[in-house]
């Protein structure tokens, strides 16, 4: 019986995955600092970040580095047009197919 629900799990639609919540952070570049140069940082103070002016900006999903894009103004917001996808899609036969194990 063990491995006729496992057989059953192996085909069940990943569709229950699409409403799991990611959170997408965009990082613009970053600084390292002491912490004396830290406490001397007041309104106005502009910190020059390590990322040069024009590249991409890396886009995390949980956590995790997935892809790079450029900042775009969406209105009143800003937005991240996607540039380049980073490493493999794990997901994409799975999602063409719509079931796990095929």
């Amino acid at each position: 019986m063990q491995a006729n629900q496992e057989a059953v799990a192996a085909k069940r639609p990943i569709n229950f995955l699409f409403d799991i919540p990611i959170e997408l952070t965009v990082e613009v570049g970053r600084r390292t600092m002491t912490m004396g140069e830290l406490v001397e940082v007041m309104p106005g103070t502009v910190v020059e970040l390590d990322r040069p002016a024009g590249d991409n900006l890396d886009i995390y999903a949980n956590g995790k580095l997935v892809a790079r894009g450029e900042a775009v103004l969406v209105g009143e917001r800003y937005g991240i047009r996607i540039m380049e996808v980073v490493g493999e899609d794990p997901f994409k036969q799975a999602s063409e197919d719509h079931l796990i194990g095929e």
